[in-house]
């Protein structure tokens, strides 16, 4: 995927947002091509030390949303000094611990982003979050649900808290049908997966307790989320530290 055009394609304030971060930071951002088979239409990735380079990555059909949703992800990073769930050795990595981790940091930093998103006047429901969540997402995950499909267990879950949230923090802002469909499918999940329900309930209420948007609150709810998830043994909070021209994440 070719930068420059993808520049070309933004409207100036995300262009702005995207030059800004450049020029705080000292790096350049890559911009790379994500599958068109990808279940997600964009990501974002920081490599620290030695290489320092932060990427954004874009499928195809990506809109100028998705690219300022990757630019907050990485202005929480390194600008803010938010933080993120490290590994405590380098030789304890697996794959089933990272994607816990993910599940737990990205929900957790897409509370913050999805915020950011909504003051700078993003709508919420097409934009922030798009439609095919509604349409499409949760009416397919309750039919799963109560068919009693296992294999996207994991989906489920972080669906589910991600659902109660917006719904905690947006209620007002989601069109009717939404909220009604949002509200089918918690309605379906805490039916049909209570044992699940009763720990994402331990989750939300970090969420209650702590303020997501602040340094502190987001780490509080990291850190306790990563303790529900049984990761803190080997999984702790960190920090991006700028060095020289770059940054380096510190072990926890």
């Amino acid at each position: 995927m070719d930068k420059n055009e993808v520049l070309r394609n933004l409207p100036e304030r995300v262009k702005a947002h995207f030059w800004s971060l450049e020029q705080q930071t000292g790096l350049n951002i890559e911009v790379v091509s994500l599958p068109s088979n990808c279940t997600v239409i964009s990501q974002y990735q920081f490599i620290p030390n030695p290489t320092n380079k932060p990427i954004i990555m874009l499928r195809n059909d990506w809109t100028p949303v998705d690219v300022a949703h990757e630019l907050e992800h990485m202005e929480m990073e390194l600008i803010d000094g938010y933080y993120v769930l490290a590994w405590r050795m380098p030789n304890q990595q697996s794959n089933p611990i990272e994607e816990t981790m993910s599940k737990v940091r990205n929900t957790t930093d897409d509370e913050v982003v999805h915020a950011r998103l909504v003051a700078k006047g993003y709508m919420l429901d097409g934009e922030v979050i798009k439609s095919i969540r509604f349409d499409v997402l949760y009416p397919d995950f309750i039919r799963k649900i109560n068919a009693g499909r296992t294999q996207f267990e994991d989906i489920f879950y972080r669906e589910f808290v991600q659902a109660e949230l917006m719904l905690k923090s947006y209620s007002k802002k989601l069109k009717s049908k939404y909220s009604i469909i949002t509200n089918r499918f918690i309605d379906a999940f805490r039916l049909q997966r209570n044992a699940e329900a009763q720990k994402a309930d331990l989750v939300i209420e970090l969420f209650n307790q702590y303020d997501v948007q602040t340094i502190n609150g987001h780490k509080a709810i990291i850190t306790g989320w990563s303790q529900i998830e049984e990761l803190d043994r080997l999984v702790g909070v960190s920090y991006y530290e700028r060095r020289g021209s770059g940054f380096i994440l510190l072990w926890p």
